[in-house]
């Protein structure tokens, strides 16, 4: 048993209900907290890893247009 653990049943068995609700409390607090943080670490990471997939780095084939099909096709004069 941990600390914690072992506070909440020292608590309930002194029936000491305040002290056993706010220690108990706490507990599930800190797991809950721990858990969330674990979540939103891992979603944080899978969005920047799905992002810097997406990205497209700037090459020279795409920054300047296609000067032989510019070329090749003829222009019409009106």
């Amino acid at each position: 048993m941990t600390d914690i653990t072992k506070q909440i049943v020292d608590y309930a068995q002194n029936d000491d209900a305040v002290q056993f609700r706010q220690a108990l409390y706490s507990s599930i607090h800190d797991r809950v907290t721990a858990h969330l943080d674990a979540a939103k670490q891992a979603v944080a990471q899978n969005y920047f890893n799905n992002n810097e997939e997406e990205v497209e780095e700037p090459t020279e084939t795409n920054i300047e247009p296609d000067l032989a099909t510019a070329q090749d096709t003829p222009v019409e004069n009106t």
